[in-house]
């Protein structure tokens, strides 16, 4: 696991960013880009190879967002985050795929998101 990634809030971030509301508890990960056949299988921080961009969040504040590559070859991005009790109270999060990176920079991350993160198109 790449050492950005170890710690508890991202692991939290992880598991709560491919999760179905209401703790259905199957991962819920959507292509960035609507016609794109890309896989939608889960992933977790082990299966991350290399981070192209990564913001830490705050509880009731600022989402933790994470940007990069994975095993497989498919681009994610993940936005996670958690009320100011911590992750076992309130938490959502989402996650995008795509194949290409510059397809998951510009579909699968916010305008906001983007700003934040410093990500010019």
């Amino acid at each position: 696991m790449l050492e950005q990634l170890d710690s508890y809030d991202w692991e939290c971030a992880f598991e709560y960013a491919g999760e179905r509301p209401h703790g259905l508890g199957r991962k819920d990960i959507r292509a960035a880009h609507p016609m794109s056949q890309v896989s939608l299988a889960p992933f977790t921080r082990e299966d991350v190879t290399e981070i192209r961009d990564i913001d830490e969040g705050e509880g009731d504040g600022e989402e933790w967002i994470c940007v990069g590559l994975l095993k497989d070859g498919r681009w994610f991005s993940l936005v996670a985050g958690c009320c100011y009790t911590g992750w076992d109270c309130e938490a959502s999060g989402g996650a995008a795929v795509a194949f290409q990176e510059d397809a998951l920079l510009r579909f699968g991350l916010s305008v906001d998101e983007r700003l934040r993160l410093g990500i010019l198109l």
